[in-house]
């Protein structure tokens, strides 16, 4: 379940409550809403440091993804996955698997959907 970012309560909150004076509130038009929430300042920056942290999520996961990470691979030798294994990555899943069990094949198939999905393993 997601929240809704403090600053951007507290602005929704100021906009669409009655004043101290008891006087109704500026508008409850949605437009008026975006509008004074486009022209804040304290969001201009919060906007900011935003796209900074998802440039900087974005160059992560390439650089994660130029080094093999959230790939699906078979290794039938036991060097190659101590060496993949040994690397310093945080994460590493592995499944033992036999050809023949119809559930290793199953498990097979969902680790090869989520694999693309996950590039910190």
């Amino acid at each position: 379940m997601s929240t809704i970012d403090p600053v951007v309560a507290s602005i929704i909150d100021t906009h669409s409550h009655p004043n101290r004076d008891g006087s109704s509130p500026p508008s409850d038009d949605e437009a008026d809403l975006l509008d004074s929430l486009e022209n804040d300042p304290t969001l201009s920056t919060y906007r900011e440091q935003r796209l900074q942290q998802l440039h900087e999520e974005f160059a992560r996961a390439k650089h994660l993804r130029n080094q093999d990470h959230g790939q699906y691979r078979e290794i039938k030798d036991e060097k190659t996955l101590m060496d993949i294994v040994n690397t310093g990555a945080e994460l590493c899943a592995v499944h033992f698997f036999k050809p023949d069990f119809h559930r290793c094949g199953i498990m097979d198939g969902h680790l090869r959907k989520l694999a693309p999905l996950h590039t910190d393993t």
